[in-house]
């Protein structure tokens, strides 16, 4: 709902994805497309498959990768066009979350490549800087549709987390640039992918499982089984 009430003059259009094949597409505004997944092929999948039918017959100028649980605010859309400058292949911007709006959950970050990790900045003075940055989440990330499609969007082999992380390396190691801008505001509802905002066993399963692959050599991977379990 969010994308179809954002004031900026930007044309768009919208792809509802339904993993779970139990959506009811009455509560959708007519304009918008609903893509059925009953098998739950994951959130990158999914997402793969949302952009492929908006992009059939149509010439787009960026894709926008949002959370179900993620709203957009004002201005987000006339940002992020204006983001995806000469060299950008993806573009996010500050992450709220949505319980508590003066919480940052994103202001821009980074891969760690010693120990597989993202690491977040969360603090205001960052997230009214922009800038080229390492990671940017799915949580909010427009992408430009040939950055998208050199790559092959999201790799649909992560189920669930790191599919992001994956993307920003495979963008980055032919050349694009990652960029954080501050009007691309959204807040987040954390935690509803797994139904709560702890660490829960489907957390940390999904967490351990996907971080292991993006860009760890294989001698590497059993110091990264045991860091993050």
């Amino acid at each position: 709902a969010s994308i179809l009430e954002d004031p900026s003059e930007v044309e768009r259009r919208v792809a509802v994805v339904d993993n779970s094949g139990n959506f009811d597409a009455r509560w959708c505004d007519p304009g918008v497309t609903v893509v059925s997944c009953p098998d739950n092929p994951g959130y990158g999948a999914g997402a793969n498959a949302g952009l492929a039918e908006i992009d059939q017959g149509r010439e787009c100028t960026l894709y926008l990768v949002l959370n179900n649980d993620t709203s957009i605010c004002p201005g987000f859309l006339t940002a992020a066009a204006k983001a995806l400058e000469v060299g950008v292949g993806a573009a996010g911007g500050p992450v709220r979350d949505a319980t508590d709006s003066s919480r940052l959950w994103y202001t821009g970050g980074g891969i760690n490549f010693a120990t597989g990790t993202v690491w977040q900045r969360r603090s205001e003075a960052a997230s009214k800087r922009r800038r080229d940055v390492g990671f940017i989440p799915a949580t909010a990330m427009a992408v430009l549709p040939a950055a998208w499609r050199e790559v092959g969007g999201f790799d649909p082999r992560f189920f669930l987390y790191n599919e992001d992380v994956d993307l920003c390396l495979r963008l980055r190691r032919i050349g694009w640039r990652l960029l954080f801008e501050p009007g691309m505001i959204c807040e987040h509802r954390l935690g509803s992918a797994t139904g709560s905002n702890e660490r829960s066993p489907l957390y940390l399963e999904n967490l351990t499982r996907t971080r292991l692959r993006p860009f760890t050599p294989r001698p590497h991977r059993f110091y990264l089984a045991g860091l993050h379990t």
